[in-house]
């Protein structure tokens, strides 16, 4: 929470360990303008808890912009002789070690959560919903699992990814984004989505979750995870296709891959 101008500001509902804060990020631009010449929160957690950001912002970016800044309760005050500043940067660390620590047990109880066979994903994966009832159980949306069949279908008919797409696209078929209308949508569909969703385990029954990792807790960067560290729970979530389908189309990738294309049987979904 900040004093900007007179006026109580706050950023409720963000985290502090990032600084992409709205309140925040207006403060900066009034201080910017001239409008603000001191900064007082509660302690400085409430100004950040990444350290290095939260000490740049003390230590450089507010002198330089001659703003005077107070963290009540830690007794630092900028504008003073001294004025806590040699215990700032201990009380920063403090402060970051302790959101670090609310992210891994945050992401234990998560873990935990999938390996019980629990959805924990924002959005549903394409062809499914959350269950009205349990919003960590998946329950098949009719019009897009019949899209979802219809890729294995054609992949296993010997159709190419880029050809599906092309299909699908022909055909109008909306498109994952447009199907949940949210955020950037597509407008046609890929090979990257079709690959997606001929790829993805629990299409098949097989509940998968964990294929990537946030780096830390101050990053919203996300790095993928090696196949043998997604958690995969059988029988998690009702099957759209068969695992009879689903199976023939990792090996169909190889062989393509491997620059062998033959015809393969007919496999019902």
């Amino acid at each position: 929470m900040f004093l900007r101008s007179c006026v109580t500001a706050a950023d409720d509902g963000w985290s502090g360990t990032g600084f992409e804060r709205p309140a925040f990020k207006e403060l900066l631009e009034d201080i910017k303008k001239g409008l603000v010449g001191l900064v007082i929160t509660k302690d400085l957690s409430r100004l950040g808890r990444d350290y290095i950001m939260t000490g740049y912002y003390i230590e450089r970016w507010f002198p330089e912009h001659r703003v005077r800044y107070i963290a009540v309760n830690d007794g630092i005050d900028t504008g003073r002789r001294g004025g806590g500043m040699d215990v700032s940067p201990f009380i920063n660390v403090v402060n970051d070690m302790y959101a670090a620590d609310i992210s891994r047990k945050v992401r234990s109880a998560l873990d935990a959560k999938k390996r019980a066979g629990r959805f924990i994903g924002s959005g549903a994966p394409y062809g499914y919903v959350k269950s009205p009832e349990d919003k960590n159980r998946l329950v098949i949306r009719g019009d897009a699992a019949e899209v979802v069949r219809r890729i294995y279908r054609e992949y296993i008919s010997g159709r190419s990814m880029s050809a599906i797409a092309s299909g699908l696209s022909r055909d109008t078929v909306p498109t994952p984004s447009q199907l949940k209308r949210s955020g950037r949508q597509a407008a046609a569909w890929n090979e990257r989505t079709v690959k997606h969703i001929l790829t993805n385990p629990t299409y098949c029954g097989c509940m998968t979750q964990n294929k990537s990792v946030k780096l830390n807790h101050k990053s919203d960067m996300r790095v993928l995870l090696p196949r043998d560290e997604w958690i995969c729970v059988e029988n998690a979530n009702e099957a759209i296709v068969s695992r009879e389908c689903f199976e023939p189309v990792g090996k169909l990738r190889e062989e393509r891959r491997a620059g062998i294309w033959r015809q393969p049987r007919n496999t019902n979904s």
